[in-house]
C-alpha cells in the first residue's frame, strides 16, 4: 500500500467532487496554502474537461462563478456578507429549510479558517431572523475544540429564548466532547449552568449530576455524592451514585458510605414487550447504571485487565453489548490502545447477534476502526491511524482475500485518508480531528 499524500488526495476529492462539503475542501485547501490550485481543482473534471458546474451538497450542482463568491465571503466576508452569499445562490420560493441546510452547512469550514467568531455572529444573525442552527453549530465547534464560542453561542440562545429546549442527545455530545477534552472543572459546570428546558420538571438537577459523574470520573476526590432514599431522588441521581461507588470500591475506609448508597439504589426494572418481534424481558437500569460506572472508572484507571474483565459480563440491558460500554468509555478517555486491545478479543464480526435486534456486524467493526484510527491520530500516533484505517478499508474490500499490499486506500476511503494525511503532514491541526472524523463509535 502507497503512502498517501495530501495535496494528491485533495485534488482527487475535487476531481470527483467527493468529501464532505466542497465548501471543507476549499478551506482545506487554504489551510494548507494551496490556494493557488483552487481554480483549476474547481474547474477541471478528473478526465481533464472543463467543469462549469459543481456539485453542492443540499443544492445539487452549481455554476462555479455563483459558488465562488459564497467562498469569497466565507473565508474573509463578514456574518451578514455570508449570509447575502447563501441566500443569492437560493431561489426565493426555496429559502425556507434549504437557507437553514445551507447554514448548518458552513460550520465546519468557519472552524476549519479558525473563524469561529464569524459562526457564533452568523448565528445569532439567523436567530434573529427565526432561523435556529443553535445545536449544529455548537456541536461543530465543539468538535473543533472552540469552546469559548460554544459557550456564547448557547449564552446567546438562551438569553435570546429564555425558554429553548436542548435535545438531551445533543447536550451529550457536548459534554461528551468537552469530558475527552479535560475541561470537567472548568467548561462543564458553566454548560451546567445553562438553563435549558427550563419546563421540564428536574432538569437543572439532572445537569448537576451529570457535572458530578464526570467530575468524580475524572478523578475528583473532593466531590461526593450524598446518601438520598429513593423516594427523594431525580434524575441522574442514580447514575451519580453508581460512580461514586466504582470510584470508592476497594477502599477499606469508605466501606460504610458505599454500603450506604448500594443501600438506596433499589432495583428498578423496565418490562418490554415486543410482539412484533416475538421479544418479551425486563431490563434493570440499576445494574446496568452500577456496570457502566464501573466501566468508566476502570477506563479512567487505564485499568486494562479490569476493562476485559468487564468486557465479558453481561451489561444488563439487553439492547447495549458490554463489550461496547467497555470500548465507549475507553474512547472518551482518549485511551484509543485501550479500544483495540478489547475490539481484537471481541470482533463484532464474530460476535453472537444479539437476540432478534437489528444488529450489523460489519458496519460495527468498521465504525470502531475508524474511531479508533481517528483517535490515534488525534493524539499524533499516525503510524498506528493508518493501521486502524486499513483494518476500515479491507474490511469492505470486494475481495475477501485481499491484503493490505492490494489496497489502494485513497480509493478505498478517500475521505478519511485524506484527513490522516493532512494531519501526518502538518496541514490538519489534530484539534481538527475530531470535527472532520469521527472519534466515537457511532
Amino acid at each position: 500500500m502507497t503512502a498517501v499524500r495530501f495535496e494528491e488526495s485533495l485534488a482527487r476529492l475535487f476531481a470527483f467532487e467527493r468529501g464532505n462539503n466542497l465548501l471543507t475542501l476549499l478551506a482545506l485547501a487554504e489551510r494548507a496554502r494551496l490556494s493557488q490550485r483552487i481554480p483549476d481543482w474547481l474547474t477541471r473534471k478528473a478526465d481533464g474537461s472543463v467543469r462549469r458546474k459543481f456539485a453542492f451538497d443540499w443544492l445539487g450542482p452549481q455554476w462555479i462563478k455563483n459558488i465562488v463568491p459564497l467562498w469569497e465571503a466565507l473565508r474573509a466576508g463578514s456574518a451578514r456578507d455570508i449570509e447575502g452569499s447563501v441566500r443569492a445562490l437560493i431561489s426565493p420560493d426555496r429559502h425556507g429549510s434549504d437557507l437553514e441546510f445551507a447554514l448548518r452547512g458552513l460550520i465546519e469550514p468557519l472552524a476549519l479558517l479558525e473563524r469561529a467568531q464569524v459562526a457564533a455572529e452568523l448565528h445569532d444573525e439567523m436567530f434573529n431572523h427565526g432561523i435556529q442552527i443553535t445545536a449544529q453549530t455548537a456541536v461543530k465547534l465543539a468538535r473543533a475544540g472552540d469552546w469559548q464560542h460554544v459557550l456564547a453561542i448557547l449564552t446567546s440562545s438562551h438569553q435570546r429564548d429564555p425558554d429553548m429546549s436542548m435535545h438531551y442527545s445533543i447536550q451529550e455530545r457536548l459534554w461528551r466532547h468537552a469530558y475527552l477534552d479535560g475541561l470537567t472543572e472548568t467548561l462543564l459546570p458553566r454548560l451546567a449552568a445553562i438553563p435549558f428546558d427550563r419546563s421540564l420538571t428536574h432538569a437543572k438537577e439532572l445537569r448537576g449530576w451529570w457535572l458530578t459523574v464526570r467530575q468524580i470520573r475524572a478523578g475528583n476526590s473532593a466531590v461526593r455524592v450524598p446518601v438520598i432514599e429513593p423516594d427523594q431522588q431525580s434524575p441522574g441521581y442514580v447514575e451519580a451514585a453508581a460512580i461514586q461507588i466504582a470510584a470508592l470500591a476497594g477502599d477499606p475506609s469508605q466501606t460504610s458510605i458505599v454500603e450506604d448508597l448500594r443501600r438506596v439504589l433499589t432495583p428498578k426494572t423496565i418490562k418490554v414487550d415486543s410482539p412484533q418481534r416475538r421479544l418479551s424481558f425486563s431490563m434493570g437500569r440499576t445494574a446496568h447504571e452500577l456496570f457502566k460506572a464501573e466501566v468508566m472508572i476502570a477506563a479512567k484507571r487505564k485499568d486494562h485487565a479490569q476493562a476485559a474483565r468487564l468486557a465479558r459480563l453481561p451489561s444488563h440491558d439487553p439492547f447495549v453489548s458490554a463489550v461496547n460500554v467497555v470500548i465507549d468509555a475507553l474512547l472518551e478517555e482518549g485511551d484509543w490502545r485501550g479500544a483495540a486491545m478489547i475490539d481484537e478479543k471481541h470482533d463484532p464480526r464474530e460476535r453472537p447477534v444479539m437476540d432478534d435486534l437489528d444488529d450489523d456486524p460489519l458496519n460495527e467493526y468498521r465504525s470502531i476502526q475508524l474511531a479508533i484510527a481517528a483517535m490515534a491520530a488525534r493524539t499524533g500516533d499516525d503510524a498506528a491511524a493508518q493501521t486502524f484505517l486499513r483494518n476500515y478499508a479491507l474490511s469492505d474490500a470486494p475481495d475477501s482475500e485481499a491484503s493490505a499490499d492490494d489496497l489502494n486506500i485513497d480509493e478505498a476511503c478517500p475521505w478519511a485518508a485524506t484527513v490522516l494525511a493532512g494531519a501526518a503532514e502538518g496541514v490538519i491541526p489534530r484539534r481538527f480531528i475530531a470535527l472532520l472524523l469521527p472519534v466515537f463509535r457511532d
